[in-house]
């Protein structure tokens, strides 16, 4: 199963065999990321993301940041380290590489001083650079596709064969 949805179902089905200890597996990890997630939100004893920023000399607009949610954690733990490597690389792409070219060549000078750089990666971001990343997922789903088309063929096949003979 190499899709997120597919591991995350199997991930659920492994737990229901062994319903004890699945069971408290599954409670006791909610309840730690509800009590880091209410220290977080609710309690505010930390910040829910750890960012900086910065604007070169020659224009370029610099972010860093991350999301200390425990949910991501999980996330990255159901899909694996493959997937969740893709994801991580994704984001180094959009936002130490595409934001920095973007900054630099294709804006005002003027416009690029004057402002938070914070708030103008976030702008270029939102505007410019997520669909970068959209059209990048777009291509692997479509290769994802062409990849596995044998057994789409052969699934289609064994299932147009079995309600053919069903209906004789």
């Amino acid at each position: 199963l190499p899709f997120p949805e597919g591991t995350a179902t199997a991930e659920v089905l492994k737990v229901g065999d062994r319903p004890g200890s699945g069971i408290r597996i599954l409670g006791l990890a909610a309840l730690v990321g509800g009590v880091i997630k209410f220290a977080e939100t609710g309690l505010r004893i930390w910040p829910a993301t750890a960012q900086a920023g910065m604007i070169s000399n020659s224009g370029g607009v610099f972010y860093f940041g991350t999301n200390l949610s425990p949910a991501l954690l999980s996330v990255g733990y159901i899909v694996g380290l493959n997937i969740s490597s893709l994801i991580f690389l994704g984001g180094v792409i959009s936002w130490a590489v595409a934001i920095p070219v973007y900054s630099t060549w294709f804006m005002d000078p003027a416009t690029v001083a004057e402002a938070d750089s914070i708030s103008l990666a976030y702008t270029i971001w939102s505007s410019k650079i997520r669909y970068l990343g959209v059209g990048a997922m777009l291509v692997g789903g479509i290769w994802a596709l062409i990849s596995i088309r044998g057994s789409i063929i052969t699934g289609l096949r064994s299932s147009l064969q079995q309600s053919a003979s069903d209906s004789t």
